[in-house]
């Protein structure tokens, strides 16, 4: 006897003639592995980030300074236009990329396997970007 039917028993989950039957052990492993994984990745996302804001702070402060010395002849104005620019693209990217992405297909496998993964991966991901 294998511990998910032991358990499905016990909790009296059997699928009768024309119901739904919930398999308690499918969904354990879809949130626990969700949880992980989003944590994870978000202790990954947020040390990846501190670390190119670092290099970054640390090539401006470069700029600015051989700039100040008067080596190099620094457009701050374009710097400040084309960042601007760059950061309204992707957010308007990432924007029109998730709308597109539903469709009739996705919501029955979504409410069977995505919202317990999502919901369990959304909360690692907090978690994992506080602990960061």
């Amino acid at each position: 006897m294998s511990w998910l039917f032991a358990t499905r028993t016990f909790l009296g989950l059997k699928a009768q003639e024309g119901e739904l039957a919930y398999d308690l052990g499918f969904m354990l492993t879809t949130v626990s592995s969700g949880g992980v994984s989003g944590f994870l990745i978000g202790y990954a996302i947020k040390k990846g980030i501190k670390i190119i804001l670092g290099i970054a702070g640390l090539f401006l402060g470069a700029l600015a300074y051989l700039n100040y010395k008067g080596l190099v002849t620094v457009d701050w104005e374009m710097i400040a236009s084309v960042s601007n620019k760059a950061i309204s693209e992707f957010s308007l990217g990432t924007a029109n990329y998730a709308s597109s992405v539903m469709d009739s297909q996705v919501v029955p496998t979504m409410m069977n396997f995505g919202v317990p993964l999502t919901g369990s991966f959304a909360a690692g991901f907090i978690l994992g970007c506080l602990k960061g």
